[in-house]
Parts: structure tokens; sequence; C-alpha cells
């Protein structure tokens, strides 16, 4: 479970700066529709997502937990 727990995290950084990135380059130009549609995608997971990360941290601290008292 440590190295499923390791991958999401990595995943989460790595959306987290693919968003910054995207913001960086178009900040002084105009987005195409396309990625603006990525970007668009990439915040919502990442910021209008709150009850789906706590569902996911809830699944994860029962299987721990299960797991130690087994």
């Amino acid at each position: 479970m440590k190295k499923t727990i390791e991958k999401i995290n990595k995943q989460h950084a790595v959306l987290v700066q693919a968003i910054q990135t995207i913001d960086d380059e178009f900040y002084t130009r105009r987005m195409t529709p396309e990625m603006q549609a990525l970007r668009d995608a990439l915040d919502k997971i990442l910021n209008h997502s709150d009850k789906l990360h706590e569902e996911s941290n809830m699944e994860l601290e029962i299987y721990q937990v299960k797991k130690r008292h087994a």
C-alpha cells in the first residue's frame, strides 16, 4: 500500500506541474480551445473534487487499519 500511496502522490505532483506549466505558457497569449479544455480538466480534478479526495483518502486509511489488525 505504501507504493500505491507514493504513486498517487507522484501523479498528483505531475498534475500540479502540468497545470502550472499551462498557466505559465499561456498567461500572456490566447489558449487554444483544446488547451483550455485540458486545463479545465486538470483544474477540476485538482481543485474541485474535494469529496472524491476525501473518500479516496478514507478508503486508503480503512485499508491500512484493517491490514494492521489482520
